[in-house]
Protein backbone atom coordinates (compact mmCIF):
# COMPACT_ATOMS: atom_id res chain seq x y z
CA UNK A 1 0.00 0.00 0.00
CA UNK A 2 2.92 2.62 0.74
CA UNK A 3 4.11 1.78 -2.73
CA UNK A 4 0.57 2.44 -4.41
CA UNK A 5 0.69 6.06 -2.32
CA UNK A 6 4.21 6.59 -3.86
CA UNK A 7 2.67 5.42 -7.02
CA UNK A 8 -0.70 7.98 -6.53
CA UNK A 9 1.66 10.58 -5.55
CA UNK A 10 3.99 10.61 -8.70
CA UNK A 11 1.07 10.36 -10.92
CA UNK A 12 -0.37 13.40 -9.10
CA UNK A 13 1.98 15.53 -9.37
CA UNK A 14 2.11 15.02 -12.93
CA UNK A 15 -0.85 16.90 -13.41
CA UNK A 16 0.95 19.82 -12.36
CA UNK A 17 4.10 19.94 -15.18
CA UNK A 18 1.60 21.90 -17.74
CA UNK A 19 4.58 21.66 -20.53
CA UNK A 20 3.34 17.85 -20.60
CA UNK A 21 -0.01 18.06 -20.18
CA UNK A 22 -1.74 18.24 -23.70
CA UNK A 23 -4.85 20.13 -21.68
CA UNK A 24 -7.06 20.94 -19.67
CA UNK A 25 -8.76 18.05 -19.53
CA UNK A 26 -5.39 15.92 -19.63
CA UNK A 27 -4.24 17.21 -16.15
CA UNK A 28 -7.38 17.26 -14.69
CA UNK A 29 -7.61 13.23 -15.83
CA UNK A 30 -4.74 12.91 -14.56
CA UNK A 31 -4.73 14.93 -10.76
CA UNK A 32 -8.17 12.64 -10.46
CA UNK A 33 -6.46 9.48 -11.20
CA UNK A 34 -3.31 10.57 -8.88
CA UNK A 35 -5.75 11.41 -6.26
CA UNK A 36 -8.13 8.00 -6.45
CA UNK A 37 -5.20 5.66 -6.40
CA UNK A 38 -3.63 7.42 -3.15
CA UNK A 39 -7.11 7.06 -1.41
CA UNK A 40 -7.73 3.84 -2.19
CA UNK A 41 -4.17 2.84 -1.02
CA UNK A 42 -4.70 5.09 2.24
CA UNK A 43 -7.76 3.74 3.22
CA UNK A 44 -6.52 0.63 3.01
CA UNK A 45 -2.87 1.66 4.51
CA UNK A 46 -5.04 3.67 7.72
CA UNK A 47 -7.21 0.45 8.29
CA UNK A 48 -3.63 -1.46 9.25
CA UNK A 49 -0.80 1.05 10.39
CA UNK A 50 -2.28 1.45 14.04
CA UNK A 51 -3.49 -1.94 14.41
CA UNK A 52 0.31 -3.03 13.57
CA UNK A 53 1.66 -0.80 16.16
CA UNK A 54 -0.84 -1.89 18.73
CA UNK A 55 0.41 -5.83 17.79
CA UNK A 56 4.31 -4.45 18.81
CA UNK A 57 3.76 -4.81 22.44
CA UNK A 58 2.42 -7.06 25.05
CA UNK A 59 -0.90 -5.95 26.93
CA UNK A 60 -1.69 -6.12 29.94
CA UNK A 61 2.02 -5.45 31.10
CA UNK A 62 2.62 -2.86 28.20
CA UNK A 63 -0.31 -0.86 28.15
CA UNK A 64 1.23 2.55 29.52
CA UNK A 65 3.96 1.96 26.56
CA UNK A 66 1.14 0.99 23.92
CA UNK A 67 -0.88 4.56 25.09
CA UNK A 68 2.52 6.64 24.84
CA UNK A 69 3.15 5.00 21.39
CA UNK A 70 -0.41 6.04 20.10
CA UNK A 71 0.18 9.45 21.62
CA UNK A 72 4.06 9.86 19.59
CA UNK A 73 2.38 8.29 17.08
CA UNK A 74 -0.39 11.16 15.91
CA UNK A 75 2.28 13.70 17.33
CA UNK A 76 4.41 12.63 14.51
CA UNK A 77 1.68 12.56 12.19
CA UNK A 78 0.33 16.36 13.11
CA UNK A 79 4.37 17.37 13.17
CA UNK A 80 4.57 16.20 9.60
CA UNK A 81 1.34 17.60 8.36
CA UNK A 82 2.44 20.99 9.96
CA UNK A 83 5.84 20.96 8.13
CA UNK A 84 4.50 19.64 4.98
CA UNK A 85 1.72 22.55 5.19
CA UNK A 86 4.20 25.21 5.81
CA UNK A 87 6.57 24.09 3.23
CA UNK A 88 4.06 24.11 0.39
CA UNK A 89 2.30 27.42 1.41
CA UNK A 90 5.80 29.09 0.97
CA UNK A 91 6.71 27.11 -2.01
CA UNK A 92 3.59 27.79 -3.94
CA UNK A 93 3.38 31.75 -2.63
CA UNK A 94 7.05 32.88 -3.11
CA UNK A 95 8.53 29.95 -6.31
CA UNK A 96 7.61 29.80 -9.22
CA UNK A 97 7.50 27.65 -12.31
CA UNK A 98 5.94 26.84 -16.00
CA UNK A 99 5.02 30.51 -15.69
CA UNK A 100 2.63 30.33 -12.85
CA UNK A 101 2.80 29.21 -8.87
CA UNK A 102 5.20 26.16 -8.48
CA UNK A 103 2.88 23.16 -7.49
CA UNK A 104 4.76 20.68 -8.98
CA UNK A 105 7.95 21.63 -6.52
CA UNK A 106 5.51 21.21 -3.42
CA UNK A 107 3.90 17.85 -5.16
CA UNK A 108 7.38 16.13 -6.04
CA UNK A 109 8.71 16.64 -2.55
CA UNK A 110 5.57 14.40 -1.31
CA UNK A 111 6.21 11.75 -3.73
CA UNK A 112 9.79 11.94 -2.69
CA UNK A 113 9.18 11.58 0.58
CA UNK A 114 7.12 8.55 0.23
CA UNK A 115 9.57 6.95 -1.57
CA UNK A 116 11.91 7.62 1.49
CA UNK A 117 9.37 6.09 3.99
CA UNK A 118 8.31 3.41 2.02
CA UNK A 119 12.01 2.35 1.61
CA UNK A 120 12.27 2.73 5.72
CA UNK A 121 9.39 0.86 6.49
CA UNK A 122 10.04 -1.92 4.18
CA UNK A 123 13.67 -1.94 5.83
CA UNK A 124 12.27 -2.92 8.85
CA UNK A 125 9.53 -5.56 8.47
CA UNK A 126 11.40 -8.69 9.10
CA UNK A 127 10.98 -7.15 12.79
CA UNK A 128 7.63 -6.46 13.01
CA UNK A 129 5.08 -8.47 15.16
CA UNK A 130 1.90 -9.43 13.21
CA UNK A 131 -1.46 -10.26 14.48
CA UNK A 132 -4.28 -12.17 12.40
CA UNK A 133 -6.90 -9.05 12.22
CA UNK A 134 -8.29 -11.49 9.07
CA UNK A 135 -8.65 -14.84 11.09
CA UNK A 136 -10.28 -12.57 13.93
CA UNK A 137 -12.74 -10.78 11.73
CA UNK A 138 -13.94 -13.96 10.21
CA UNK A 139 -13.95 -15.26 13.71
CA UNK A 140 -16.31 -12.47 15.11
CA UNK A 141 -18.28 -12.57 11.90
CA UNK A 142 -19.03 -16.14 12.37
CA UNK A 143 -19.70 -15.76 15.57
CA UNK A 144 -22.35 -12.88 15.21
CA UNK A 145 -23.80 -14.96 12.46
CA UNK A 146 -24.18 -18.18 14.68
CA UNK A 147 -25.51 -16.33 17.29
CA UNK A 148 -28.48 -14.47 14.98
CA UNK A 149 -29.86 -17.97 13.66
CA UNK A 150 -30.07 -19.37 17.11
CA UNK A 151 -32.12 -16.35 17.71
CA UNK A 152 -34.59 -17.77 15.20
CA UNK A 153 -34.51 -21.44 17.17
CA UNK A 154 -38.30 -22.23 18.41
CA UNK A 155 -36.59 -24.06 21.65
CA UNK A 156 -34.24 -21.13 22.37
CA UNK A 157 -33.20 -20.49 25.91
CA UNK A 158 -33.46 -16.95 27.88
CA UNK A 159 -30.09 -15.22 27.82
CA UNK A 160 -28.39 -12.09 29.37
CA UNK A 161 -27.34 -10.83 25.92
CA UNK A 162 -28.43 -12.30 22.38
CA UNK A 163 -24.57 -13.22 21.84
CA UNK A 164 -24.76 -15.52 24.96
CA UNK A 165 -26.17 -17.96 22.55
CA UNK A 166 -23.13 -18.68 20.51
CA UNK A 167 -21.49 -19.93 23.52
CA UNK A 168 -21.43 -23.45 22.97
CA UNK A 169 -19.27 -22.92 19.96
CA UNK A 170 -17.12 -19.98 20.36
CA UNK A 171 -14.95 -19.08 23.90
CA UNK A 172 -15.54 -16.97 26.60
CA UNK A 173 -13.20 -13.99 25.19
CA UNK A 174 -14.24 -14.15 21.97
CA UNK A 175 -17.30 -13.54 22.81
CA UNK A 176 -16.53 -11.03 25.44
CA UNK A 177 -14.10 -9.23 22.87
CA UNK A 178 -17.56 -9.42 19.98
CA UNK A 179 -19.28 -7.63 22.59
CA UNK A 180 -17.15 -4.66 23.49
CA UNK A 181 -16.33 -4.37 19.63
CA UNK A 182 -20.22 -4.01 18.84
CA UNK A 183 -20.50 -1.12 21.51
CA UNK A 184 -17.64 0.69 20.16
CA UNK A 185 -19.30 0.25 16.61
CA UNK A 186 -22.27 1.98 18.01
CA UNK A 187 -19.84 5.28 18.75
CA UNK A 188 -18.10 4.68 15.03
CA UNK A 189 -21.82 5.49 13.51
CA UNK A 190 -21.26 9.11 14.44
CA UNK A 191 -17.74 9.05 12.86
CA UNK A 192 -19.18 10.19 8.79
CA UNK A 193 -20.86 13.44 10.53
CA UNK A 194 -17.73 13.90 12.49
CA UNK A 195 -15.16 13.72 9.27
CA UNK A 196 -17.75 15.84 7.17
CA UNK A 197 -17.56 18.52 9.65
CA UNK A 198 -13.29 17.94 10.18
CA UNK A 199 -12.27 18.28 6.95
CA UNK A 200 -13.55 21.71 6.26
CA UNK A 201 -10.29 22.75 7.91
CA UNK A 202 -8.48 21.57 4.72
CA UNK A 203 -11.41 23.04 2.75
CA UNK A 204 -14.16 25.36 3.64
CA UNK A 205 -11.14 26.93 6.30
CA UNK A 206 -8.43 27.91 3.86
CA UNK A 207 -11.42 29.42 1.35
CA UNK A 208 -12.93 31.43 4.46
CA UNK A 209 -8.85 32.69 4.98
CA UNK A 210 -9.00 33.81 1.53
CA UNK A 211 -11.93 36.29 2.37
CA UNK A 212 -9.72 37.60 5.25
CA UNK A 213 -6.98 39.65 5.08
CA UNK A 214 -4.91 37.52 6.86
CA UNK A 215 -2.35 40.50 8.06
CA UNK A 216 -0.23 39.46 11.66
CA UNK A 217 1.31 42.64 12.13
CA UNK A 218 3.35 43.04 9.02
CA UNK A 219 3.24 39.15 7.64
CA UNK A 220 0.78 37.35 5.82
CA UNK A 221 -0.58 34.25 6.89
CA UNK A 222 -0.88 32.74 3.57
CA UNK A 223 -4.45 31.00 3.14
CA UNK A 224 -2.95 27.66 2.84
CA UNK A 225 -1.62 28.17 6.41
CA UNK A 226 -4.88 28.41 8.01
CA UNK A 227 -4.78 24.57 8.16
CA UNK A 228 -1.80 24.63 9.74
CA UNK A 229 -3.17 25.95 13.06
CA UNK A 230 -4.87 22.59 13.71
CA UNK A 231 -1.60 20.20 13.79
CA UNK A 232 0.03 22.88 15.44
CA UNK A 233 -1.82 22.76 18.21
CA UNK A 234 -1.68 19.36 18.61
CA UNK A 235 1.67 19.43 19.01
CA UNK A 236 1.55 21.61 21.23
CA UNK A 237 -1.35 20.01 23.66
CA UNK A 238 -0.61 16.21 23.44
CA UNK A 239 2.77 16.57 25.48
CA UNK A 240 0.91 18.83 27.28
CA UNK A 241 -2.39 17.26 28.17
CA UNK A 242 -0.28 13.77 28.66
CA UNK A 243 2.25 15.32 31.22
CA UNK A 244 0.51 17.75 33.03
CA UNK A 245 -3.09 18.22 32.33
CA UNK A 246 -4.19 14.54 33.06
CA UNK A 247 -1.99 13.75 35.85
CA UNK A 248 -3.44 16.73 37.43
CA UNK A 249 -6.69 16.06 36.74
CA UNK A 250 -6.38 12.63 37.92
CA UNK A 251 -5.18 13.54 41.51
CA UNK A 252 -8.68 15.11 42.04
CA UNK A 253 -10.63 12.75 40.38
CA UNK A 254 -11.57 14.17 37.12
CA UNK A 255 -11.55 12.60 33.44
CA UNK A 256 -9.97 10.00 34.37
CA UNK A 257 -11.35 7.99 31.80
CA UNK A 258 -10.41 7.86 27.98
CA UNK A 259 -13.95 8.06 27.50
CA UNK A 260 -14.62 11.36 29.70
CA UNK A 261 -11.73 12.54 27.87
CA UNK A 262 -13.41 11.96 24.25
CA UNK A 263 -16.38 13.73 24.99
CA UNK A 264 -15.03 16.35 26.71
CA UNK A 265 -12.72 17.04 23.49
CA UNK A 266 -16.03 16.40 21.51
CA UNK A 267 -17.74 19.51 23.43
CA UNK A 268 -14.80 21.73 22.53
CA UNK A 269 -14.85 20.60 19.09
CA UNK A 270 -18.62 21.67 19.11
CA UNK A 271 -17.86 25.05 20.50
CA UNK A 272 -15.05 25.44 17.72
CA UNK A 273 -17.11 24.48 14.56
CA UNK A 274 -19.14 27.47 15.98
CA UNK A 275 -16.71 30.05 16.20
CA UNK A 276 -16.30 28.95 12.46
CA UNK A 277 -19.94 28.83 11.23
CA UNK A 278 -20.11 32.37 13.13
CA UNK A 279 -17.15 33.94 11.24
CA UNK A 280 -17.82 32.22 7.83
CA UNK A 281 -21.44 33.88 8.18
CA UNK A 282 -19.88 37.14 8.39
CA UNK A 283 -17.09 36.92 5.12
CA UNK A 284 -19.75 34.50 3.32
CA UNK A 285 -20.92 35.44 -0.23
CA UNK A 286 -25.05 37.39 0.13
CA UNK A 287 -26.89 37.13 -2.95
CA UNK A 288 -29.89 39.33 -4.04
CA UNK A 289 -32.77 37.35 -4.46
CA UNK A 290 -34.84 37.59 -7.38
CA UNK A 291 -37.40 39.54 -6.76
CA UNK A 292 -35.16 42.41 -5.13
CA UNK A 293 -32.55 44.43 -6.62
CA UNK A 294 -29.52 46.98 -5.06
CA UNK A 295 -28.66 50.47 -5.53
CA UNK A 296 -24.63 51.33 -4.94
CA UNK A 297 -24.12 54.74 -4.28
CA UNK A 298 -20.16 56.33 -4.59
CA UNK A 299 -19.79 59.76 -3.86
CA UNK A 300 -16.77 61.12 -5.77
CA UNK A 301 -17.31 64.53 -4.95
CA UNK A 302 -14.97 66.69 -2.62
CA UNK A 303 -18.19 67.39 -0.45
CA UNK A 304 -21.57 65.54 1.48
CA UNK A 305 -24.15 64.60 -0.58
CA UNK A 306 -27.40 63.59 0.16
CA UNK A 307 -29.53 60.80 -1.50
CA UNK A 308 -32.99 60.71 -2.10
CA UNK A 309 -34.60 57.63 -3.18
CA UNK A 310 -38.57 56.44 -3.09
CA UNK A 311 -38.40 53.48 -1.28
CA UNK A 312 -35.77 54.60 1.48
CA UNK A 313 -37.87 55.33 5.36
CA UNK A 314 -36.11 57.65 5.82
CA UNK A 315 -36.61 59.38 3.01
CA UNK A 316 -32.81 60.28 2.31
CA UNK A 317 -29.17 59.33 3.17
CA UNK A 318 -26.35 61.07 3.45
CA UNK A 319 -22.82 60.27 2.24
CA UNK A 320 -19.68 61.81 3.26
CA UNK A 321 -16.87 62.85 0.53
CA UNK A 322 -15.35 59.88 -0.99
CA UNK A 323 -17.53 57.03 0.87
CA UNK A 324 -19.91 54.44 -0.39
CA UNK A 325 -23.24 53.48 0.67
CA UNK A 326 -25.67 50.85 -0.73
CA UNK A 327 -29.08 51.78 -0.37
CA UNK A 328 -31.58 49.08 1.08
CA UNK A 329 -33.09 46.58 -1.49
CA UNK A 330 -36.18 47.29 -3.37
CA UNK A 331 -38.19 44.38 -4.51
CA UNK A 332 -38.56 44.77 -8.43
CA UNK A 333 -40.17 43.66 -11.92
CA UNK A 334 -38.52 42.98 -14.60
CA UNK A 335 -37.21 46.64 -15.99
CA UNK A 336 -38.31 49.02 -13.51
CA UNK A 337 -36.91 52.21 -13.22
CA UNK A 338 -36.57 54.56 -9.93
CA UNK A 339 -36.00 58.07 -9.67
CA UNK A 340 -32.94 59.21 -7.60
CA UNK A 341 -32.31 62.68 -6.35
CA UNK A 342 -28.84 63.91 -5.38
CA UNK A 343 -27.98 67.51 -3.50
CA UNK A 344 -24.16 68.39 -3.06
CA UNK A 345 -23.36 71.98 -2.43
CA UNK A 346 -20.35 71.40 -4.73
CA UNK A 347 -22.35 70.22 -7.54
CA UNK A 348 -23.28 72.80 -10.20
CA UNK A 349 -26.02 72.80 -10.12
CA UNK A 350 -26.27 71.68 -6.58
CA UNK A 351 -29.01 69.24 -7.33
CA UNK A 352 -29.57 66.60 -9.75
CA UNK A 353 -32.23 63.89 -11.11
CA UNK A 354 -31.78 60.93 -12.53
CA UNK A 355 -33.41 57.76 -13.71
CA UNK A 356 -31.64 54.42 -12.36
CA UNK A 357 -32.21 51.09 -13.96
CA UNK A 358 -32.59 48.64 -11.37
CA UNK A 359 -33.07 44.65 -12.11
CA UNK A 360 -33.70 41.42 -10.07
CA UNK A 361 -30.84 39.56 -8.23
CA UNK A 362 -28.73 42.54 -9.97
CA UNK A 363 -26.97 46.00 -8.48
CA UNK A 364 -27.06 48.91 -10.21
CA UNK A 365 -23.93 51.54 -9.66
CA UNK A 366 -24.60 55.60 -9.18
CA UNK A 367 -21.71 57.18 -9.38
CA UNK A 368 -21.19 61.20 -8.58
CA UNK A 369 -18.88 63.20 -9.57
CA UNK A 370 -18.00 66.60 -10.35
CA UNK A 371 -18.60 65.90 -13.60
CA UNK A 372 -22.14 65.15 -13.16
CA UNK A 373 -24.07 62.06 -12.01
CA UNK A 374 -24.02 58.27 -13.88
CA UNK A 375 -26.27 55.53 -13.40
CA UNK A 376 -24.54 52.33 -14.97
CA UNK A 377 -26.17 49.24 -16.64
CA UNK A 378 -27.38 46.47 -13.62
CA UNK A 379 -24.88 43.70 -13.32
CA UNK A 380 -23.67 40.57 -11.21
CA UNK A 381 -20.51 41.66 -10.75
CA UNK A 382 -20.94 42.23 -7.07
CA UNK A 383 -20.91 38.55 -6.49
CA UNK A 384 -17.28 37.34 -5.32
CA UNK A 385 -15.20 35.25 -7.08
CA UNK A 386 -15.59 31.27 -6.58
CA UNK A 387 -12.18 30.82 -5.78
CA UNK A 388 -12.20 34.31 -3.39
CA UNK A 389 -9.48 35.98 -5.67
CA UNK A 390 -9.39 39.50 -6.17
CA UNK A 391 -11.58 41.42 -8.38
CA UNK A 392 -11.03 45.04 -9.55
CA UNK A 393 -13.44 47.59 -10.39
CA UNK A 394 -13.20 50.68 -11.66
CA UNK A 395 -15.64 53.79 -11.87
CA UNK A 396 -14.60 56.74 -13.57
CA UNK A 397 -16.46 59.21 -15.90
CA UNK A 398 -13.11 61.04 -17.25
CA UNK A 399 -12.94 59.61 -20.65
CA UNK A 400 -10.39 58.75 -21.97
CA UNK A 401 -7.89 57.37 -19.75
CA UNK A 402 -3.70 56.88 -20.89
CA UNK A 403 -3.18 54.74 -18.61
CA UNK A 404 -3.93 52.93 -14.95
CA UNK A 405 -1.47 52.02 -12.49
CA UNK A 406 -2.61 49.29 -9.79
CA UNK A 407 -0.48 48.14 -7.20
CA UNK A 408 -0.36 45.75 -4.52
Amino acid sequence: MCCGCTVGAVIFSLSSVTPIMASFSAAKFTGVLGMLVMGVCTGLMKAAYTSLGADQFKVPEQREQQKRFFNAFYWMINAGTFVGLFITAQIRDSVQCFGDDCYFLSYIIMAGLMVVSTVIFAAGRSHYKEGLPDKMMIRAVRCVAYAVTKTWDKDREPVQHWLDRAQDKFDAQLLLDVKVTLRVLLLFCTFPLFNTLYYHTSTGMIFQAKRLDGMVGSYRIPPEMSYTANPLLVLALIPLFDFVVYPLLARVGVLTKTTSRMIAGMCFTIIAFLVYALVNMSVEQTFIPPEHARIHVYNALPCQMVVEVPFVKTGQLSVESGSQVVLPSLTVTHGDEVEAKVTASCLAPDMRQVRVRVLGAHETTLLVTSTGVLALPPTLEYIKDEDADTKVSLRTQSFPLSFITLKS
